[in-house]
């Protein structure tokens, strides 16, 4: 393919002279490093490809990435560095200093139009820390005073700036006449890695003339203000020398008079403040004590003992035209916005702050203790810890799930509407999200938890390049840790607060009415609700926008979990996982960080059971990390079977792979069951909150056992109760598992009522580990599994668990593949993601699939990703050798669904024939690429309109349909077609 792209374009250059064209490219472009960058371009649409190099020598070398006839390609596509947006602008994913220079895009509008050929020069820019030039002899500030003499330099610089900007000194004067002339403009550039430390000394010269303030600024030249936009004002100050009387009397300057002015309006302003705040204090006070004495006593006395006041003393207070806390919470604010805390700054340790002067005191040291408290939770991890918080949410690590927008607005007949988001910062910024009230939902493992511990993250650590820098105050809660517990602001101060912190919950409440720019986090808030059915509480009203309705509020769910109190007012976001290309990205980027297996894919290229899997990013950290110390290369056929030799290695935390695992398994069997029962204990009962004192621990487990399981990362201490948990489900599950196996065995009279008191949607984990464990407990599952409604291919996805002969593994998945698969819309959503796994199983063993039926489930086709959007939210492949996929939706006109779906399967799909049934589809299609990549591909496209209607071929010679005789389905038999009734039947099965 590589030789056809070079030889066209030798032969366009040939006989087609190129043109050369900068108007639809403007160069050059900057893009910002580290950061996703567009090279933009506006091409018309409709072209025939457009071919990105990133050189300039686009004769010899081959495209980096190109889109022709609806299709993307290119080792800079394949690799992920690279994408194309429709009008053709190049996508460079995360910009760095290897994308600096010249990059050549060739356009062709057709076949036999003239090649335009157009030169961007990209420049990669990093944006300095200040938005203002420092000057010697002042305050890091954009503004400053100096005093001067007649003569002497002036200098400034911009630190971390790249490219090598330049900058000038110049007057801000209305008058002609200069009152400053610069003289010998020294420029020094100092690099500093990727960037530059720039410097400018300028000397200068007074007019004597002009006695008083002279203003001048430290700008970036014009030539580089459309990068950046750099200013620093000073205001220089000049007295005369002075001038002697015969009096032996001094006069005093024009700008020495300016000084006395200023400093006297200052001390105004500041007497005022002062004398506004003891009027304060005096109206809080009940007592009828002397106002001198009463206001000394104010000035001195904590305000920690002050009484609360209710909201008519507030309004009373302001209209006497004094602060309210409301006003003073913003000045706060502002205060706080001016002075973040980075993470070099000096943090005051536990109980050192005073948090008892005034509400500006207390909401620094609020904000202080938070971001403690956070870096505690980043760093509870062992240092030798495979789970590290810290290992998977750094920047050149931490790779985003799926995620997708619910638009309410746009829903038709029933089906929701979901729009893909690129990015968590979108949340922050999209307009069409409402910000107030926000749902994020998801199945277990896809990375709730992890996302909100991004955001906590990024607001701790004040990354640069996130929303959250914009934040004052962030409030995680887990809400499996709140309990019982009614109140918010008594579970902020209990699980986010240090032990000895002096702040209470009304001030807690104080703090965060007083402060607009607050985000709140409520993680697995249906665990609460699980717990505290049908009560009132502070967290539904603050779900339900009766209290802190001007705050911003996340929730995470499970996925379609949609609390009652929420629904009217809120913003729906899911996570769909890891796809390929995702997952891709993030185990090569953890494994980099990790210094080892930097080939992640070459693994899970020999362990197809194990991609399945992987979609789910807190199983791509546990997995990329394990095989990273291991080194692994043995061959696993199930999840199961994988487990079964990592996770005990991972309680060893010595990795000796020359230590035999049965002998393992042997020795610590009575522990990891006594483990077990607990866990299976708190799935069973949905108290994921339960957590269990060292003490009780050491006497269940022993001391050594424990010891290993704390050190691995598979139990975790929180840090609030100083009690042990599970650190994530996918443990709690796998050791429930391990005990399940063995009751349902030893115990085969009360197998149904065991699990009966189940649920199966929730387990599903636990189910597929049992039947990997033992042979018997295999058979009893599965045996019960198909007696449930919808569980076929959930049963034999868990019997598969059980098999560790790839031998056998393949004749099972071949005697599949010789029947049916349905995925139905009104399936469970179980049954459809375990349907879809047995197939991309298929899919990975090379095994042709007879036919795939998709039944009024098909919401949209993604030409990116090359697959088809189920109505779920699941994502199916079509990569895979498939006989036949039907596709029946009876909702009428379905034009672009259709198109996509043809466009999907000439470019990508081994299919032999798509057969569409139910639906109304264009009388004819368009004579194009789209035809010949059908016809190339042998696939044959049929329509059924409904039972008792012919069945139709299309000809992908003319684009229209005919029937089984030859016969062209001509307009007025169209019409009539479409106009008969639509009933939903059973397509007849193949022969």
């Amino acid at each position: 393919m590589a030789f056809k792209v070079l030889l066209l374009f030798l032969l366009v250059e040939v006989f087609l002279p190129g043109n050369y064209e900068t108007l639809a490219c403007p160069s050059p472009q900057y893009l910002e490093i580290k950061s996703r960058g567009i090279i933009q371009c506006s091409f018309e649409e409709g072209f025939f490809g457009v071919f990105w190099y990133n050189s300039t020598n686009y004769i010899s070398d081959l495209p980096i990435i190109y889109y022709q006839e609806f299709e993307k390609k290119g080792i800079g596509y394949v690799s992920g560095e690279y994408d194309i947006l429709p009008n053709g602008s190049l996508i460079i994913e995360q910009v760095s200093l290897l994308h600096e220079g010249y990059f050549t895009v060739t356009f062709l509008l057709s076949k036999t139009h003239e090649t335009v050929v157009h030169k961007v020069l990209v420049v990669v820019t990093v944006h300095p820390g200040h938005s203002y030039p420092f000057v010697q002899g002042c305050l890091n500030t954009p503004q400053c005073i100096l005093q001067v003499k007649e003569e002497g330099n002036l200098t400034c610089s911009v630190d971390e700036v790249r490219p090598k900007i330049q900058l000038e000194w110049r007057e801000i004067s209305k008058d002609e006449k200069p009152s400053i002339l610069f003289e010998r403009q020294q420029s020094s550039v100092k690099e500093n890695g990727e960037t530059f430390n720039i410097s400018l000394t300028s000397s200068y010269i007074l007019d004597i003339q002009k006695n008083g303030t002279i203003t001048v600024e430290c700008v970036v030249k014009e030539e580089f203000t459309n990068i950046f936009h750099l200013e620093t004002q000073v205001f220089l100050l000049y007295q005369a020398d002075k001038i002697e009387t015969t009096e032996e009397t001094t006069v005093p300057h024009t700008s020495l008079k300016l000084l006395w002015i200023i400093g006297g309006v200052i001390v105004i302003v500041i007497l005022t403040i002062c004398c506004c705040y003891l009027i304060r204090k005096v109206l809080k006070r009940q007592s009828e004590r002397n106002k001198k004495t009463e206001i000394r006593y104010q000035v001195v006395s904590s305000h920690d003992t002050q009484p609360e006041k209710g909201e008519h003393e507030r309004e009373a207070v302001q209209a006497k035209g004094l602060p309210s806390k409301e006003t003073k919470g913003a000045t706060d604010r502002s205060v706080h916005q001016k002075t973040p805390l980075l993470e070099h700054e000096t943090v005051a340790g536990k109980g050192e702050l005073d948090l008892t002067e005034d509400t500006k005191g207390k909401t620094c040291g609020f904000i202080k203790q938070l971001k403690e408290k956070y870096q505690e939770v980043f760093d509870d991890s062992n240092a030798k810890s495979i789970m590290s918080w810290t290992k998977y949410l750094k920047e050149n690590v931490f790779v985003e799930s799926g995620m997708e927008l619910l638009l309410p607005s746009k829903e038709k007949e029933g089906i929701e509407n979901w729009k893909p988001i690129q990015s968590y910062r979108d949340i922050f910024t999209d307009f069409e999200i409402n910000p107030k009230r926000i749902l994020l939902e998801g199945m277990s493992g896809y990375g709730k938890s992890v996302l909100t511990m991004k955001l906590a993250y990024d607001w701790t650590y004040n990354i640069k390049a996130s929303p959250l820098k914009q934040i004052d105050i962030f409030l995680r809660l887990d809400m499996r840790q709140v309990n019982e517990t009614e109140s918010f602001f008594q579970a902020v101060k209990s699980t986010l607060l240090p032990e000895s912190t002096n702040l209470r919950e009304s001030d807690i409440e104080s703090i965060l009415k007083g402060s607009q720019s607050v985000l709140i986090v409520l993680d697995q808030y249906e665990k609460y609700l699980h717990k505290n059915p049908n009560k009132v509480s502070h967290f539904t009203k603050i779900v339900s926008n009766e209290m802190l309705h001007d705050k911003q509020v996340i929730l995470t769910t499970s996925l379609n979990y949609m609390p009652t109190e929420l629904k009217p007012h809120c913003t729906r976001i899911r996570l769909t996982g890891f796809n390929d290309e995702v997952r891709k990205k993030y185990l090569n980027n953890l494994s980099k960080d990790l210094n080892g297996f930097a080939n992640m894919e070459v693994f899970l290229k020999e362990n197809p059971f194990l991609r399945d899997i992987s979609h789910i990013p807190s199983f791509s950290s546990l997995f990329v990390q394990l095989l990273n110390e291991t080194k692994n290369n043995h061959s696993y056929f199930s999840v199961t079977h994988f487990l079964r030799f990592m996770l005990p290695i991972m309680e060893e935390h010595k990795y000796n792979m020359e230590s035999k695992f049965s002998k393992k398994v042997n020795k610590k069997e009575e522990k990891r069951n006594k483990l077990g029962k607990e866990a299976f204990r708190i799935l069973t009962s949905k108290d994921e909150n339960s957590a269990w004192s060292k003490d009780y621990l050491v006497e269940l487990l022993g001391p050594v056992y424990l010891d290993q399981i704390i050190c691995s990362g598979i139990l975790v201490a929180a840090t609030e109760t100083k009690k042990y948990k599970f650190k994530d489900k996918f443990f709690c599950e796998w050791y429930a598992a391990a005990f399940l196996a063995n009751n349902v065995c030893n115990n085969t009279d009360d197998v149904t009522t065991t699990l009966d008191e189940s649920d199966l949607s929730d387990l599903e984990n636990v189910y597929r580990f049992t039947c990997g464990f033992r042979s018997d407990a295999r058979q009893i599952i599965g045996d019960y599994l198909e007696s449930q409604e919808d569980c076929l291919a959930f049963s034999m996805l868990c019997r598969l668990e059980g098999v560790e002969d790839g031998t056998k593994v393949n004749k099972i998945i071949r005697r599949l593949c010789e029947d049916e698969f349905v995925v139905g819309g009104e399936d469970l959503l179980l049954e459809q993601k375990s349907t879809l796994h047995l197939l991309s199983i298929a899919c990975k063993l090379k095994i042709m699939v007879k036919r795939v039926y998709l039944r009024n489930c098909v919401k949209h086709v993604n030409l990116e990703d090359r697959t088809i959007t189920l109505t779920s939210g699941l994502s199916m492949s079509v990569a895979f050798e498939l006989r036949e996929l039907e596709v029946f939706l009876p909702k009428g006109e379905i034009r672009d669904l259709f198109i996509n779906l043809l466009k999907l399967l000439a470019v990508s799909s081994k299919s032999t024939r798509l057969r569409f049934t139910g639906c109304d589809l264009p009388g004819s299609i368009e004579v194009g690429p789209i035809l010949k990549g059908l016809s190339s591909k042998d696939i044959e496209v049929r329509w059924k309109r409904n039972k008792t209607l012919p069945e139709y071929c299309l000809n992908l010679e003319t684009g229209r349909w005919k029937d089984e005789n030859g016969e062209v389905l001509r307009k007025a038999q169209y019409d009539a077609m479409i106009q008969a009734d639509v009933d939903e039947y059973e397509p007849d099965p193949m022969v």
